[in-house]
């Protein structure tokens, strides 16, 4: 699982890689949901969340004899300490009271958790934008990309990856047709047979159309392809598929140089030199330069097949 870097193009990916059928036991079975996705819905955020989750963490530190205790506090000192930053309070006190709360949780100050949890709770508001429990549709990236490729060349919409975390509902009360985009991918979550099952596929508005990317012979203006290339073993060829179907192509993508990191379910990491191959190699051209979304690590990349070389 060592990770390697493409001397020609900067790529970053495993030199080894899980066989199929355990990657695809991982994402059926052991983790058949996004959990990124997950936290977007209402009740993985907020202040009901992180009363439950500060409730077990102070009961669980009363408990001596358990096997898992260690690892049990350290998931949930996790899942407080994302709620905490990801919430939009800028409020002095707040920020003060976060700092000193998150620290008394990695020492197990039970006096201060008890003393300070109640209080803090009623400052937790909304999410940030861009956060997890947000996702990455916002006015901003909707606006850039609108902007950038005319309104009225917009006629059909789709998406491929998580639904949660796109920009469907920027668009609901629009006659854009819209898509949701199947792609069957044993290192993702759910297939065309297990989508319908799935909350992210139950959010959809009834006006998004699903279809399976393989089989159907719809034709769009744009893709969004929304942390997902990274979960693809063969990403120059599921690229080629996309650029059949729709002359501009929105990626979203982590970028190494930004995050200095892999994460260990991606099968690959990408640069902004990556996507510069990768568009002379298919003969795209960029609409705009990489957009950044907000103070993340993520690039917002926009590809246009129209000038393609005949």
């Amino acid at each position: 699982m060592i990770n390697v870097e493409c001397a020609t193009c900067g790529l970053i990916y495993k030199k080894n890689w899980l066989k199929k059928n355990h990657s695809k036991k991982i994402y059926t079975e052991l983790q058949p949901k996004h959990p990124g996705g997950l936290n977007t819905l209402k009740e993985n955020f907020g202040k009901k969340k992180f009363l439950s989750l500060t409730s077990s963490y102070l009961k669980n530190l009363k408990k001596t004899n358990e096997i898992n205790k260690k690892e049990y506090n350290e998931r949930l000192i996790r899942e407080i300490t994302k709620i905490l930053l990801s919430t939009s309070n800028k409020d002095k006190k707040f920020l003060a009271l976060k700092k000193l709360f998150i620290e008394s949780l990695n020492c197990s100050d039970m006096i201060c958790i008890r003393k300070n949890y109640c209080e803090l709770s009623k400052m937790i508001d909304k999410p940030k934008i861009y956060s997890q429990f947000w996702g990455f549709g916002s006015p901003d990236t909707w606006g850039h990309l609108i902007s950038s490729i005319k309104k009225n060349k917009l006629q059909s919409y789709a998406e491929i990856g998580c639904p949660f975390w796109g920009m469907f509902k920027y668009i609901k009360n629009t006659n854009v047709k819209k898509f949701f985009l199947n792609y069957k991918n044993s290192n993702f979550w759910g297939d065309l047979c297990t989508y319908k099952d799935l909350p992210c596929y139950q959010s959809l508005e009834k006006n998004v159309k699903t279809v399976n990317l393989l089989e159907n012979n719809f034709r769009f203006n744009f893709i969004g392809v929304y942390n997902y290339l990274d979960h693809v073993e063969n990403p120059l060829y599921f690229l080629r598929i996309l650029l059949k179907k729709s002359r501009y192509l929105g990626i979203i993508s982590e970028d190494y140089s930004l995050s200095k990191k892999i994460d260990c379910q991606h099968f690959s990491s990408w640069q902004k030199e990556t996507f510069l191959y990768v568009a002379k190699k298919l003969s795209l051209s960029y609409v705009s330069a990489p957009y950044r979304i907000g103070k993340t690590n993520y690039l917002f990349y926009l590809l246009d097949r129209e000038n393609q070389k005949r």
